[in-house]
């Protein structure tokens, strides 16, 4: 029998449950920026409304750090104009560093990178397609490109160039290694990288990260859907997170937080509305599958 991974499960459970604009209205302060920027760009967005509130969230925490915001991995640039408009809105004279093959995804290794989803070639949208979006959003000014594969193009950005927010979409296990060799090194503490695919069932990006955490002893916050963060230096003996010790998929310690989603009310409303759907499921099975030994009757 497979093995069960609870972050994967829980990944996709609340990836395939949909929040209206009511929800967030019920569940988020009458003055949260995400009720003012979500509506612009939800009918685009493939990202879930609650990983799209946690880039929101965690770029916003990080505006008043020194450095630049960089995303690796624009696709059709949706994200880019979510955290361009937030800077916009906040009044920050930061650039948008934009690196992205524009070609789509290089050769996955299916030994690591094992979902289908991911092809090589898979997830393209051109450079003209993705700077029409911005200009039509108005925010094409503030972003800066750098085309082609990240390890050819993140060793070029200048000696000095620092960041406080990653958005890291890479996908794969090479790429995601890539962006952690080259960026984390340009980030000061207290500033954020969110990394989209962190329990995604493909796995690639999940054992890049963990790897990496188990060097570091950085502290993955686990998020929405498939995301997962660091805050650079936010380590478990400040106190500031209560932490799980967990095992790596190779055997080594990382440790793991929940504590941001147990702060996020839409969230656990989520998961609480999932079980009850699933445990409502379980019951009709069990009654279905006393029809078939003939040991009960419908509606009994």
């Amino acid at each position: 029998m497979q093995k069960i991974d609870p972050l994967v499960v829980g990944a996709m459970e609340v990836a395939q449950t949909p929040v209206s604009p009511e929800d967030l209205k019920a569940f988020l302060p009458k003055d949260h920026v995400f009720l003012e920027l979500w509506p612009e760009i939800s009918e685009l967005a493939i990202l879930h409304p609650l990983q799209a509130l946690n880039v929101v969230e965690c770029l916003d925490r990080v505006l008043n750090l020194p450095g630049d915001v960089i995303e690796c991995g624009v696709f059709q640039g949706v994200t880019s104009i979510l955290m361009a408009r937030l800077m916009d809105i906040r009044g920050s004279d930061k650039k948008l560093y934009l690196f992205d093959s524009f070609i789509g995804l290089p050769e996955p290794d299916r030994q690591v990178d094992t979902s289908s989803i991911f092809q090589k070639g898979g997830w393209t949208a051109s450079r003209e397609e993705v700077e029409a979006r911005l200009a039509e959003y108005n925010v094409l000014q503030r972003c800066v490109f750098h085309e082609g594969w990240f390890s050819e193009t993140l060793p070029t950005l200048a000696e000095d160039q620092r960041f406080c927010f990653a958005y890291i979409d890479a996908d794969l296990y090479s790429s995601t290694v890539d962006c952690l060799k080259h960026l984390w090194v340009r980030m000061e503490r207290g500033s954020i990288a969110v990394f989209d695919d962190y329990h995604h069932p493909s796995g690639g990006v999940r054992k890049a990260l963990d790897e990496w955490l188990a060097e570091t002893d950085e502290i993955i916050h686990v998020g929405p859907a498939s995301q997962g963060f660091v805050i650079h230096g936010a380590l478990a003996d400040s106190g500031d997170f209560e932490c799980l010790h967990l095992m790596t998929a190779n055997g080594k310690e990382i440790l793991v937080s929940f504590d941001h989603l147990r702060r996020n009310k839409l969230f656990c409303a989520i998961v609480d509305g999932r079980l009850k759907n699933l445990k409502s499921y379980e019951a009709q099975l069990a009654k279905f599958a006393g029809l078939l030994e003939g040991s009960a009757v419908p509606g009994g």
